[in-house]
């Protein structure tokens, strides 16, 4: 009886893997394969290849002979970005499960077929572009928005699916009894060929255990007297060990006797060796002790001379080197240089914008435009009534300067030469990236109260001028002139520069402006200005306004990318941009410009 249970039991263990496997099969229908699973209700189209342009699903498959009917299709895994752009769903399919289309964002045409009885909610994913094709019974909008439908059909075609239904479902339980039937004369044949195997393996181990049983009671036999023989030999070397073995002891009791004689001896002689070594070493390393505490104690005196010589020469030169600093970096406030040229063909256009309604001030801003206003008059020869200067402009003081100095140069003619300075905020547009300028009165957040720096350009750009110079002291990563701190930010409170893009200048013109990129234009606090107008004054101060446009960048490159770093730990890098027409002449541009 147990053998029959073991061996029904290694038939279903055999016959249960087909049986789990049949339930999930692949079928290729018009170059797509579809991934197949099989229910109660027929089967279930589960995925297929998400590469396929064009999907036809079909309303039939089969799978080793057997043919079944698709019912439904769930083909939603979260991830897999299927590409086809045409899906035919064939007659028979009734339901579609839900978000089973959700992950097909390239879906343009669907025909859907007339047997379809449900839609699970979001089955396709939102996409006005996509048309459906479907009998006019069908909620076309229902299924746009996601909801899950009921699809009634009529009276007719619902009896016609039922009897396609019945009849599909009498065909499988024909063919699942005839399988059934296969596999159980199968099994029969198996235990049949079993059990013949088993009998034959049984008589050849009955025999195979006498022949055993007569090898091992000889082989004991054989055993036995081997071991007799084994204990007498044994019997034998253990007396002959025995008496070797005394006679070895005797002797090397003798010779260990004689050993330590000999070692004790040895050790007399080198304990007596050793002390008198010893006695000739420590008075070695006490002469050597001496010698050696006399030569660190001279070389700890040359090394203090020596720190002592260092010390007053690190200090003269710290000395030089400060009066050095205080020569090069001085006060440009005072005794600014007067020009000895006169020159009426140059306007110029100051704004200094330091207090802010909005935003925090920008140190020293007025300031830096009244110094600069006083180059332009001593130092570049500019006649007063040529200069337009505003402290802290608003949005419409800014245009009227800039009207001024059009009108003001048609008036003179094209061989006028056209200056804009401006010491403020500047900030980019979060949403376009570009740079604007922010008058006293604007609203970071609001940008039509800001003035892109491109409506700047392509005022000045228009104005028929020999050469136009612009000076921007601030910067367009969003963060705020003189502010050490990145959180302090004009575009919003996220703490993040924003890159400006770059703006291309029209006309005869040349800007220089305070940082690059996503720098920041700081203060040069010790000296009361903006780090970058101190270096333009400290220049036409040193060249009492005789210097080249390109000198000029140069050593504004230089002084205030050292020392924005010497001061701030941050870099402050100034940069030119020149419009195509002075592209290969801006650097021998000068300031002063000499009339008859």
């Amino acid at each position: 009886m147990y053998k029959i249970i073991k061996t029904y039991f290694l038939l279903i263990l055999l016959i249960l893997p087909l049986a789990v496997s049949a339930q999930r099969f692949s079928y290729t229908y018009k170059g797509v394969t579809f991934k197949c699973k099989v229910t109660d209700q027929g089967v279930c189209i589960t995925g297929f290849n998400v590469s396929a342009p064009e999907v036809v699903i079909p309303g039939k498959v089969s799978n080793e002979g057997k043919e079944y009917k698709v019912w439904q299709v769930s083909t939603f895994v979260n991830g897999n970005n299927y590409l086809a752009q045409t899906m035919v769903i064939e007659e028979g399919v009734e339901d579609i499960a839900r978000s089973s289309f959700v992950e097909f964002r390239k879906l343009q045409k669907v025909t859907l077929p007339s047997t379809l009885r449900h839609v699970g909610k979001n089955a396709f994913r939102k996409n006005d572009g996509m048309t459906f094709t479907m009998p006019s019974n069908f909620d076309e909008t229902a299924l746009r928005e996601g909801k899950e439908v009921e699809f009634s059909g009529s009276a007719t075609q619902a009896k016609a699916n039922e009897n396609l239904l019945a009849q599909e479902n009498a065909k499988q339980a024909a063919a699942q009894k005839a399988e059934e039937a296969r596999k159980a004369e199968e099994a029969r044949r198996a235990e049949e060929a079993r059990k013949a195997e088993e009998a034959r393996k049984a008589e050849e181990a009955k025999k195979a255990e006498e022949a055993r049983l007569l090898a091992q009671a000889e082989a004991e036999k054989a055993r036995k007297a081997e071991e007799a023989r084994k204990a007498e030999e044994a019997r034998k070397a253990e007396e002959a060990r025995k008496a070797e073995e005394a006679r070895l002891l005797a002797e090397a009791e003798k010779a260990r006797k004689a050993e330590e004689a000999r070692k004790a001896e040895e050790a007399r002689k080198a304990e007596e060796a050793r002390k008198r070594e010893e006695a000739r070493l420590l008075a070695e390393a006490e002469k050597a002790r001496k010698a050696e505490e006399a030569r660190r104690a001279e070389e700890a005196r040359r090394e203090e001379e020596q720190r002592k010589r260092d010390e007053a020469a690190r200090a003269e030169l710290e000395r030089k080197m400060a009066a050095e600093e205080e020569r090069r970096l001085f006060d440009v406030d005072k005794n600014i240089p007067v020009a000895r040229a006169y020159d009426p063909n140059s306007f110029c256009i100051i704004i200094a914008n330091e207090d802010y309604r909005n935003v925090s001030k920008v140190d020293f801003a007025v300031h830096d435009g009244e110094v600069f206003h006083d180059y332009c008059t001593r130092t570049l020869g500019m006649p007063e009534k040529n200069i337009k200067m505003y402290k802290n402009a608003s949005l419409s003081e800014v245009y009227s300067a800039l009207q001024w100095l059009k009108i003001t140069s048609e008036v003179n003619g094209d061989d006028t030469r056209l200056f804009f300075y401006y010491a403020g905020h500047g900030m980019p547009g979060e949403a376009d990236k570009k740079a604007y300028l922010l008058p006293a009165d604007a609203d970071p957040q609001i940008l039509r109260t800001c003035i892109p720096l491109a409506d700047i350009y392509k005022e000045l750009g228009s104005i028929k001028a020999e050469c136009i110079t612009v000076f921007l002291d601030a910067c367009f990563s969003g963060a705020q002139r003189g502010e050490n701190n990145p959180n302090n930010m004009l575009t919003a409170a996220r703490g993040v520069a924003i890159k400006a893009q770059e703006e291309t200048l029209p006309g005869n013109m040349v800007t220089f402006t305070a940082a690059s990129g996503s720098e920041t234009a700081y203060s040069f606090k010790k000296r009361g200005h903006g780090m970058f107008t101190y270096f333009l004054l400290n220049q036409l101060a040193s060249s009492r306004g005789n210097i080249s446009y390109g000198e000029l960048f140069d050593t504004l490159k230089r002084e205030v990318k050292k020392n924005s770093w010497k001061e701030n730990e941050k870099m402050q890098t100034p940069t030119v941009t020149v419009s195509g027409s002075l592209e290969s002449k801006w650097r021998d541009l000068h300031f002063i410009k000499t009339t008859k």
